[in-house]
């Protein structure tokens, strides 16, 4: 732990010229990023080579001792060793799939045509409804802890009469190793129910990843880990990769990257990439983001099923606890049945905490 004893250690012998020299913000670290390590750690870097007002030393501080360093930066106060923060959050969405159903079309194999029950008609609308769960952390040393969050919801169509459950546990140990090498083991598991079908879905993970810095103010986090995940009908193995930056303009960028395995008759993910990019528009959040999966493996009455889905999307944050998001879907698929092309909107509530 020299390394971090020795910039805690810098930052700290600052602390009693504080308010006396110029500050520096820590506002570039934390509006883009959600990511809890990388902020940090850019808090840390820049606060290590300049001079920093109180308020900044106190974020500090107390980021510092929720991810276990008991002392901080020798502020008063201490974290608790175990946190249990339940909350309740609104939901108010448009679906475009509330009951699970089909296409609205034929199904065209060769020569043949299916037609479908019209009762087992996708149906789509705004939802209405409201999620609860709790999420927290145990701290165990330093760098060290584990957070675990479980929680429900359902979501109701009044136009349809029809709704959808969902319901969701996670559990992570996160462990600092040395100069900034991390090793971070998660279970995550979730189910959905709507009208006509049920999903559920169980990932065990397993993620390497190193923080370092290219430049004065440009942090980054590169990371791969390996996957195994539980569907319904089938295991299949992943590995990973992302890359995550805070730029010295306060911008977040991130590209993620998914290879699976093939699973001879099952419709799989065997590639997927995503590119997002975050950044503060009038002081409030602006994120676009991007991504593009193929999967295959499956086949219907001895015609191939594969997938390419492209995906585009920009959220606001109109407010500071909501954030309002528009996007596109499409897929494009071997078996015409199963394209898909849809506008997507979304209002996004802050869980309401207690």
């Amino acid at each position: 732990m020299f390394l971090w004893d020795h910039m805690t250690n810098t930052i700290a012998s600052s602390i009693s010229i504080l308010l006396l020299l110029p500050s520096v913000s820590a506002a570039g670290c934390l509006n883009a990023s959600s990511n809890e390590r990388l902020s940090n750690y850019c808090l840390v870097e820049r606060a290590s080579s300049q001079v920093i007002d109180l308020r900044t030393a106190q974020i500090i501080d107390y980021r510092l001792k929720h991810e276990g360093y008991e002392r901080g930066l020798g502020l008063p106060g201490r974290a608790k060793q175990f946190s249990f923060q339940p909350y309740v959050t609104p939901i108010l969405d448009y679906e475009t799939d509330i009951n699970g159903g089909n296409p609205n079309k034929p199904l065209q194999l060769g020569n043949l045509t299916f037609d479908g029950d019209p009762n087992l008609v996708r149906r789509e609308g705004v939802v209405v409804g409201a999620g609860a769960g709790a999420y927290g952390r145990y701290l165990m040393g330093e760098g060290r802890y584990l957070d675990y969050g479980f929680g429900a919801s359902y979501a109701h169509s009044f136009e349809h009469d029809i709704g959808i459950q969902r319901r969701f546990a996670s559990f992570c140990s996160k462990n600092y190793i040395t100069n900034w090498w991390y090793i971070d083991g998660c279970a995550n598991s979730s189910y959905v129910e709507k009208d006509l079908t049920e999903d559920t879905r169980n990932t065990l993970s397993l993620t390497a990843s190193k923080l370092f810095t290219s430049s004065r103010n440009s942090h980054h986090q590169a990371s791969v880990g390996v996957n195994r995940v539980y569907e319904e009908d089938y295991e299949q193995n992943q590995i990973s990769f992302g890359f995550q930056t805070i730029h010295g303009n306060g911008w977040h960028t991130a590209v993620n990257a998914t290879f699976g395995e093939s699973i001879e008759g099952e419709l799989a993910v065997r590639e997927a990439v995503s590119a997002s990019l975050a950044l503060p528009v009038r002081n409030r959040r602006l994120t676009v983001s991007a991504s593009y999966s193929e999967a295959d493996g499956a086949q219907l009455l001895g015609v191939e099923r594969a997938e390419e889905t492209w995906a585009f999307s920009a959220s606001y944050n109109i407010y500071k606890n909501v954030d309002v998001g528009i996007g596109y879907t499409e897929t494009d698929s071997t078996i015409d049945y199963f394209d898909v092309s849809a506008p997507t909107i979304s209002i996004s509530f802050k869980p309401i905490r207690f």
